[in-house]
């Protein structure tokens, strides 16, 4: 799965947090803990998988199998407030 910014969003971290602006509706998101990490990695990376190996290095007494229950739940939320794109293509 490929999880990508969609053209109509900025964000700035400040002050150990990240606001995501959506231009497109004006809304303004605030980003803090695994989201905002989740957040931050997909600028480096945008294949889930590789993402969830970052966060487990940060978080590791989360279980693995719930790391990636979370993070999917949070991408699809992502996506639902036109924040991402996800795609299903592999990444070579």
């Amino acid at each position: 799965m490929q999880i990508r910014y969609t053209a109509n969003v900025s964000w700035q971290s400040y002050f150990g947090q990240t606001y995501i602006f959506n231009e497109a509706n004006g809304l303004v998101y605030r980003l803090e803990g695994t989201a905002q990490a989740f957040w931050l990695a997909l600028e480096q990376q945008p294949c889930f998988e590789q993402v969830l190996v970052q966060l487990q290095t940060l978080y590791p007494t989360v279980l693995p199998e719930q790391l990636r229950q979370d993070m999917t739940a949070f991408a699809h939320s992502l996506q639902q407030k036109a924040l991402v794109q996800i795609s299903q293509e592999v990444q070579p």
